[in-house]
C-alpha cells in the first residue's frame, strides 16, 4: 500500500510504523539483491528463484554479500575484478557440476529400475 500512496520507508517510520518501515526496507533489499542478480552473466536466470541452502540460509544474499565483500576489500580494482571473476566462475561451475550430478542419478535410478 505505500508503494500505491507514493511513501517511503522514511515516511512510514515518521509516522510511527516502524514495522511496515522495517518490511518496504526488506523488500526494496530484495529487489535489488535481485536486480544486482540478474545482472551478472550466468546468474540471472536464478534471481527470480527462491533458493535457500540446506541450512535454511537464502543464497542470493550470501552470494550479494560475497560480491559485496571483494567490492569494498582493499585490494585493487583489477584484483577485484579478477576475484570476482573466479568467484562467479566457481559458482557457475558448481551449478553446472550439480546438475549434470542430477541427471547421471536421474539416468541411473531408470536403468535400474528398467532394466533393458
Amino acid at each position: 500500500m505505500a508503494r500505491v500512496v507514493g511513501a517511503s520507508a522514511d515516511n512510514l517510520a515518521a509516522a510511527g510504523r516502524e514495522d511496515a518501515a522495517r518490511q518496504l526496507r526488506t523488500v526494496d533489499r530484495e529487489h535489488d539483491l535481485r536486480q544486482r542478480i540478474a545482472a551478472i552473466p550466468g546468474l540471472g536466470t536464478i534471481s527470480g528463484q527462491s533458493l535457500s541452502g540446506t541450512d535454511g540460509t537464502e543464497l542470493l544474499p550470501l552470494i550479494a554479500d560475497g560480491l559485496d565483500a571483494i567490492e569494498h576489500s582493499e585490494l585493487p580494482k583489477t584484483a577485484q575484478r579478477e576475484l570476482t571473476s573466479m568467484f562467479l566462475d566457481n559458482l557457475i561451475h558448481d551449478t553446472a557440476r550439480r546438475h549434470n550430478e542430477l541427471l547421471l542419478m536421474l539416468r541411473l535410478a531408470t536403468t535400474g529400475s528398467n532394466p533393458s
